[in-house]
């Protein structure tokens, strides 16, 4: 689904995503209709992002595949040090 390729989302949980316009504005109506599921909607998206997508968690999942490839943790040391690594 375009503008959520790669998300690892829950359709109606965290997000609508249809393929026709219509659909689209059908959710977003009932949404504004209804603001508990709105809260709800709303809540479940933001723990979804801060949870996998925030920099904690990507850096934590990028440490984790290269202490696999390289197979020791210990020349890392540095790294969990200065977590801003990859930008520097």
């Amino acid at each position: 689904w375009e503008g959520v390729e790669g998300l690892e989302y829950e359709n109606g949980t965290h997000c609508f995503v249809a393929e026709e316009d219509e659909a689209i504005a059908e959710m977003t109506a009932a949404l504004l209709r209804d603001r508990q599921r709105r809260e709800l909607v709303r809540e479940a998206a933001r723990t979804l992002i801060l949870e996998r997508y925030s920099p904690a968690p990507v850096l934590a999942r990028m440490r984790d595949v290269h202490e696999h490839v390289a197979g020791s943790k210990d020349h890392l040391v540095g790294c969990r040090a200065n977590p801003g690594f990859l930008t520097d």
